[in-house]
């Protein structure tokens, strides 16, 4: 009984807690006075209430709310890991690859499996780890322990890359290191590649990094297309899956413009995922059901030849030399021919169509770019022509480069220049103009110097070269005899080698003064920064971030206190490279002080701060930087900015296929309103022959020739200046003589004279495509414009019919327009895209899978084109190769006396082809010089036509070829036509050489 009561005591105690002392006494007299058994069974049932609540409990958990309970349990340890796509290749019509995917090894760390290690080994375990990374990677093993910290530990199950792009030798030997050290891993990942390197690059496109803006736009599109779908619209689901199955993420490349960019959804293909079970710690336990594997994106068989594209960008590069020197102007006072200067960088395209089809054969630019670059995030400033870029060659950093052919290797090469003193002169002012012979020599004379209104731009030179803020009455004493040049080229010596100073001392920095204040403040500014965080209620960045902005803010500090020292010693030790042996020389005569402020009065392109004297227009900003600048065009060279199809200037000639069409059209109309039969149309007959008016002929000075019946015609004609013909004593001629001679009063005649009204002829030229985007499916195309006042200004109407005027037009719109007078009138958009080939996610077997996709021909309109109009036209083109006096004649040329082989082929293929010629002037300025730096130089075209039969007159088979080039600053158009034949003799050796494949 004593174990009884102690029982009853217990219970009395608990009743006392649960319910007072009042309670636990009733209790207790309740409980003494019943016998022993009741007792026991009262207990006993207790216990089996409890039992039974017990029971009911675990049913219901069990039972009704399994589901649920286990899908709970299971939500915070499943994870969906994203398996990225291989991305589609890029292929030409041949099958050959343009842009294809390599594979890259990586070195990366997953801290998810570090986490396994325990908790009180895991900093030995990771300093071991880091230690062995340096080993193999080269790099500090205390900046490998400090991302593996704080990057690596921000997303644990996604690898964390240490170091990218490494050789195979040490991917494999960290491979075979995977099991002794938990966390590392080797990972093989695609790598975009172009294995023709710049061949077709403004076509291909690059890639690139997609931006914040650019994913917020994905995210945006998304909400829409959920909305959308929640109001039951079908095509928005449709596209909301497409989107959330390619599976955009924040750190993608993405397709940045050409093909890689308009077909960016299509080439990246749909990723895949993977499903996870994992621990409280964020372990991976196992793989769960009801993943998917990623599916690669599709091919883009472009219909470009890649052997005629680099062929042509062949050419292009070979026509900058051939154009060398050959931009002209008469010098009326002296009575001589001057050459101009051209850039130096001159430009150029190439556009091949095929016009029974509308397919792109070639859309070749120069200068051009790599894309292998964008992958690499290496060198794209060059590129994009970036005012940081062109300040580095400034600074003597980099020099400027331009891409040449050598024919006779058959190879591209780099020619660089450096930007000297004498060399920037040479680029910003003519070399024998009055400007440059008024420049100072000496830093003393420069200084010395007291402008004038007119010379202004001397004196901002001369303050752009020396900063007098920076020179002492002692220190010009002893350095004011040195040359401008060579000052400049001290200074550039001077910041080089500051730059490889400050590198060198980085490091140092970095190992010691950082390294103690990091061990002796880092955790108390770390604290600082968390809170900070706290406080602006921003996400938790990684400490390594912080360390380095303080390290970066804590070495700026310290090397503008000691750069000057450093760079002072560095020259008075007599030690180093040999590039700063002239700024040795040009100091071995001053004391170490006078060296110090020698090198202060060096300036960057960053610290040239002044606003210049005198308006320079044609500069970037009407400042210090802009003058420095002045060297590069203000909108650069064009090299992401493609000559076929983003860049338009004046036609010249070729236009004059548009007045004739237009003037052909209204007389044929006219015929067949007068029931006539009009086999073969000819507007209006004269007689060309620009001469001094005879007394009594003419009020006028010039005549421009006669009409049919015999009367002059002046130049001065119904309210406007008919344009002269470059060529005396042109004949009788008709419209195909019209053509072939390129007569400019002939055309101002027939715009006047010969159409219902002026507008008839923009009417003609918008349905010819000019004016409009061709509907290319590249991004950037710009559509050009027409002239808006022909009805109202004469003179500019008679430059118009002769291409001149307002009109800007790009080659692939001229390739369309050529190409419908080919084919029958028939207005094709070009396409670019042959046929895209792969599997579609979204689509069920039973429906074929997408596999082949083939991009139709389109047809924009169908231009009248009678069969009379249609062959007057060609018979002008043929006879401006073929007939007595052409402008194109194989005999005529003058460029190509050093290449035999070019005008060979030329007279070869000239019976089997058709082409116009066109010269536009354009006003361009080259230099700063207000009075000789604007000049009106010469853009030449060629277009062509080719047959795949011998022509006769007005016989004219099945067109096989068109090819349309530009080429500024150059000659006349005439001149292109040798180009013209090397690419069709090229198109018909590539298409014997793929015979086998065009048979399948």
């Amino acid at each position: 009984m004593e174990g009884y009561g102690s029982t009853i005591e217990l219970q009395a105690q608990t009743c006392q807690y649960w319910g007072g002392k009042d309670f636990s006494q009733g209790i207790m007299r309740k409980l003494s006075s019943i016998s022993v058994p009741q007792r026991a069974n009262q207990i006993l049932r207790f216990i089996l209430i409890g039992l039974l609540v017990v029971a009911l409990k675990v049913w219901q958990l069990s039972i009704l709310e399994h589901d649920t309970l286990v899908q709970e349990a299971h939500r915070p340890q499943r994870r969906i890991r994203i398996e990225r796509a291989q991305r589609g290749t890029i292929r030409d019509r041949f099958n050959l690859p343009l842009a294809v995917n390599r594979i890259q090894h990586n070195a990366a760390v997953s801290y998810a499996q570090i986490r396994e290690v325990p908790r009180q080994q895991r900093g030995e375990h990771i300093r071991g780890l880091s230690q062995m990374l340096a080993r193999e990677l080269g790099m500090e093993a205390d900046r490998i322990e400090d991302l593996i910290h704080s990057k690596a530990a921000l997303f644990p199950n996604t690898p964390y890359v240490i170091a990218s792009d490494i050789d195979e030798k040490t991917y494999y030997r960290l491979r075979m290191r995977e099991r002794q050290w938990l966390g590392l891993h080797a990972e093989s990942t695609p790598k975009r590649y172009y294995p023709r390197g710049r061949v077709g690059a403004e076509v291909l496109g690059y890639m690139g990094a997609i931006s914040k803006k650019e994913y917020d736009a994905l995210a945006g599109q998304l909400q829409q297309l959920r909305r959308a779908v929640d109001g039951g619209d079908e095509e928005a689901s449709l596209r909301l899956q497409q989107l959330q199955e390619r599976a955009y993420a924040i750190d993608d490349q993405i397709g940045k413009a050409g093909i890689e960019g308009r077909f960016d959804e299509v080439l990246r293909g749909f990723a895949g995922e993977k499903i996870y079970q994992q621990d409280i710690y964020g372990n991976y336990v196992r793989q769960l059901p009801g993943g998917r594997e990623p599916v690669t994106g599709k091919r883009v068989f472009i219909t470009l030849s890649a052997e005629l594209q680099e062929f042509a960008e062949q050419l292009l590069a070979q026509s900058e030399e051939i154009r060398e020197g050959k931009s002209r102007y008469i010098d009326r006072n002296r009575g001589v021919e001057v050459k101009l200067k051209q850039p130096w960088i001159k430009g150029g395209a190439i556009v091949v169509l095929e016009p029974s089809t509308g397919d792109v054969l070639a859309l070749a630019s120069y200068p051009r770019f790599d894309p292998n670059t964008f992958v690499e995030r290496t060198g794209v400033d060059r590129w994009f022509e970036t005012e940081k870029h062109i300040g580095e060659i400034w600074d003597g950093h980099h020099p400027l480069m331009r891409e040449r052919f050598h024919p006779s290797s058959g190879l591209f090469f780099e020619e660089q220049e450096e930007i000297s003193w004498e060399r920037y002169l040479d680029f910003v002012l003519p070399k024998n103009g009055p400007l440059r012979e008024q420049l100072p020599r000496t830093i003393k004379q420069a200084l010395a110097f007291q402008p004038e209104e007119s010379n202004l731009l001397v004196k901002d030179l001369c303050n752009l070269a020396v900063d007098q803020r920076r020179f002492s009455l002692g220190l010009l004493e002893k350095i004011g005899h040195q040359t401008l040049s060579q000052y400049r080229a001290a200074a550039q010596a001077a910041l080089r080698l500051e730059r490889m100073l400050k590198e060198r001392e980085r490091a140092r920095f970095h190992s010691v003064e950082f390294a103690a204040w990091r061990q002796e403040h880092g955790k108390n500014y770390l604290r600082q920064m968390r809170l900070l965080e706290k406080q602006r209620k921003t996400y938790q960045r990684p400490y390594l971030d912080y360390f380095d902005r303080k390290e970066e803010e804590m070495f700026n500090v310290f090397w503008q206190e000691h750069r000057w020292k450093q760079m002072t010693l560095f020259l008075k030790e007599g030690v180093g490279d040999e590039q700063y042996a002239q700024l040795r020389e040009a100091v071995s005569s001053l004391t170490p002080l006078q060296t110090l402020h020698y090198l202060q009065t060096f300036r960057s392109f960053e610290e040239l701060d002044r606003p210049l004297l005198g308006h320079y227009p044609s500069l970037r900003s009407n400042d210090e930087r802009g003058l420095a600048l002045a060297f590069y065009p203000r909108h650069g060279f064009g090299y992401h900015r493609s000559w076929a199809f983003r860049q338009a200037t004046p036609q010249g000639s070729i236009f004059k296929l548009v007045t004739s069409y237009a003037a052909l059209m209204h007389t044929y109309d006219q015929l067949k309103k007068e029931g006539k039969n009009p086999s073969i149309v000819n507007p209006l007959t004269i007689v060309d022959d620009p001469h001094l008016a005879k007394q009594g002929e003419s009020k006028s000075t010039w005549n421009m020739g006669f009409f049919a019946d015999g009367r002059p015609i002046p130049q001065r004609y119904k309210g406007g200046n008919l344009m002269k013909t470059q060529r005396a004593h042109v004949g009788e001629i008709d419209l195909p003589g019209a053509l072939e001679t390129s007569s400019n009063s002939y055309f101002g005649l027939l715009a006047i004279d010969h159409l219902n009204d002026p507008s008839d002829l923009i009417h003609a030229a918008s349905a010819l495509s000019f004016g409009e985007r061709t509907g290319i499916a590249l991004p950037g195309e710009y559509k050009g414009s027409l002239p808006a006042d022909v009805g109202s200004n004469r003179t500019g109407l008679y430059a118009f019919v002769n291409g001149q005027h307002s009109l800007v037009v790009t080659p692939l719109q001229t390739a369309v327009m050529i190409s419908a007078i080919a084919n029958g009138g028939k207005i094709f958009e070009p396409r670019i895209v042959g046929m895209v080939v792969g599997k579609d996610l979204l689509l069920q077997p039973s429906e074929g899978g997408g596999d082949i996709e083939k991009k139709p021909q389109k047809l924009v309109r169908q231009v009248r084109m009678p069969d009379p109009v249609r062959k007057a036209l060609l018979e002008g083109m043929r006879l401006t190769i073929s007939g007595s006096r052409g402008g194109a004649l194989p005999s005529r040329m003058r460029d190509y006396t050093h290449l035999p082989s070019m005008l060979r082929d030329f007279r070869k293929l000239a019976p089997e082809m058709v082409g116009k010629s066109g010269t536009a002037e354009k006003v361009e300025v080259i230099d700063l010089d207000p009075v000789e730096g604007a000049h009106i130089y010469n853009h030449v075209w060629f277009a062509a036509i080719s047959f795949k039969e011998p022509l006769a007159p007005y016989r004219f088979p099945e067109p096989e070829l068109v090819v349309v080039i530009h080429l500024p600053f150059g000659d006349y158009g005439k001149e292109a036509a040798p180009l013209a034949a090397q690419v069709i003799k090229k198109w018909r050796e590539i298409r014997a050489n793929r015979r086998d494949f065009l048979e399948q």
